[in-house]
């Protein structure tokens, strides 16, 4: 399971607050919702279809800016790309 699912329930659990450590960890490749979701492959993810560039920034600022709703609904749309990805052989 994705960890940032966990960051999400905690930020909600905070009054909406993501901490500094969860928006430092949202900044890294390895450590974003995409890095965590594809197993690190966060370039290959990228680079294989632009808007799922724009889902890594949309989580990213999302993050930076505390807006958990946008947060959990990218994440879902980064699982779900993943996941066609994968059945699809590209990762």
């Amino acid at each position: 399971m994705n960890p940032w699912w966990g960051y999400i329930e905690e930020a909600r659990k905070a009054g909406g607050k993501f901490t500094r450590r969860m928006k430092d960890l949202a900044w890294r490749p390895e450590t974003c919702a995409v890095g965590e979701a594809t197993g690190g492959r966060h370039d290959l993810f990228t680079d294989q279809v632009h808007e799922n560039r724009m889902f890594s920034g949309r989580f990213t600022r999302a993050v930076e800016t505390d807006e958990v709703d946008l947060a959990e609904e990218t994440l879902i749309k980064i699982e779900d790309e993943v996941l066609r990805m994968k059945r699809e052989g590209l990762l």
